[in-house]
């Protein structure tokens, strides 16, 4: 699939799943913004591989639950490139405590990045692709905001509120602007196999076990359906696609 001249915003893709979509997008030839807030010599490092490569990225800073900062980003988008394409939700921080003893502070901290960046980074580029006639944005979800787990009552709710918000944005910007919800399942990034303890050879042979498939997916996995949704899926929008190797089945 060919993204050829197209713009993307991958936020959150210093490291992870972002990451591996930025990377998979600049392969196929888009221009990819490489976003982060703090780490920024992660995504610097992403910069320099896309570009040895042979592909175009610059890195951009902002802090997406800042609505001047995520103003700001977008004013040096227009400025770089004049245009947006494809944005891609991925940033986000999460805590997980038992729900008893949550606080403000731990529900805020989660759902700030991961519902309100969301929301801030989504009518930003939606304004302008309204304007420009055309684009695909994509958010996060997780099987979680469905099913729920435990020590996670933070997180689940804020997913869930993404894939909600997601099919609120595909009814209100079609027919001119796609929005879809990934849904990933365990991936084999550094966060998810340091938070639950998957580095452990038993702990991870316990979570296969309800894989269908028979192992944790690869952020490259998450990628290539972000691929599509970018570049094919004509006809698809307000979609919650699962990536979970068959652990959980819409």
């Amino acid at each position: 699939m060919d993204l050829t001249g197209r713009v993307a915003l991958v936020t959150g893709s210093s490291r992870g799943i972002g990451r591996s979509i930025a990377e998979r997008y600049a392969s196929a030839g888009a221009r990819v913004i490489v976003h982060c807030a703090r780490s920024h010599a992660e995504a610097m490092a992403v910069v320099r591989g896309i570009t040895e490569r042979g592909g175009e990225a610059l890195a951009l800073f902002a802090d997406v639950e800042e609505r001047q900062a995520v103003q700001r980003l977008f004013e040096d988008i227009d400025a770089a490139y004049g245009r947006i394409d494809v944005l891609v939700n991925c940033a986000g921080r999460n805590r997980d405590v038992p729900f008893l003893e949550m606080t403000d502070e731990d529900f805020a901290v989660t759902y700030q990045s991961q519902l309100r960046g969301t929301i801030l980074c989504s009518q930003a580029a939606g304004r302008r692709m309204l304007s420009q006639a055309g684009g695909s944005i994509i958010t996060i979800g997780a099987a979680t905001g469905v099913r729920g787990r435990r020590n996670g009552a933070n997180y689940c709710a804020a997913k869930a509120g993404v894939m909600v918000l997601t099919k609120v944005m595909a009814l209100e910007l079609a027919p001119t602007v796609r929005v879809n919800c990934l849904v990933p399942g365990y991936t084999e990034t550094d966060e998810v196999l340091d938070r639950f303890n998957l580095r452990d050879p038993r702990k991870l042979a316990a979570h296969v076990s309800g894989i269908p498939l028979g192992r944790l997916a690869l952020p490259s996995d998450i990628a290539e359906w972000a691929l599509w949704l970018a570049a094919g899926a004509p006809h698809t929008t307000g979609q919650l696609l699962y990536v979970n190797g068959g652990a959980y089945m819409g």
